[in-house]
């Protein structure tokens, strides 16, 4: 579960395509809020603006349909908060992305980025992503996919790897 002191910003779509839902938690704690009809099936994010990159968080389980919409989400965050720099804290994501998934959620990500360039979206913004298997692919085929058509992404196994690469 996503929990942090304080406030924080949620932006929901869930896969009934309700109208997009703003939550601010004023607890720190999305576990109430959770339980009041959030699926299994939805992938939500927690955005935290730092200093000098967006924090998302991402809690649910993972489907190509929903990777790309909250992809999507995460650029308008980007725009919204004017950042260069995103880390992508996946660790609390479930299911096991297949190869083509895999293909096809990185050809969408770099795709996108560069789509979102005139909504305010850097061409040159830096995607950290942190996962653990199995959303985490060992041989980084997304990544690999990604990287290829000029998308800035790596993906790691651990926190502090991906602050010390968004730092560089």
């Amino acid at each position: 579960m996503l929990t942090r002191p304080g406030r924080f910003e949620l932006n929901y779509l869930s896969r009934r395509r309700d109208k997009p839902t703003h939550v601010v938690v004023a607890d720190g704690s999305l576990n109430s809020w959770l339980e009041g009809g959030v699926t299994s099936l939805d992938m939500i994010l927690e955005y935290a603006p730092n200093q000098g990159f967006l924090n998302v968080a991402a809690i649910g389980e993972f489907s190509l349909q929903e990777a790309e919409r909250t992809f999507l989400e995460m650029l308008d965050a980007v725009a919204r908060y004017k950042v260069e720099k995103v880390l992508f804290d996946g660790r609390s994501l479930t299911g096991a992305p297949d190869t083509m998934e895999r293909f096809y959620y990185g050809e969408f990500a770099a795709d996108s980025v560069f789509k979102f360039r005139d909504r305010g979206v850097s061409p040159y913004t830096t995607f950290a992503y942190v996962l653990k298997e199995p959303v985490l692919d060992p041989l980084r085929f997304g990544e690999t996919v990604a990287v290829n058509r000029g998308m800035r992404v790596k993906v790691f196994d651990n926190l502090e790897d991906a602050l010390r690469w968004l730092a560089d």
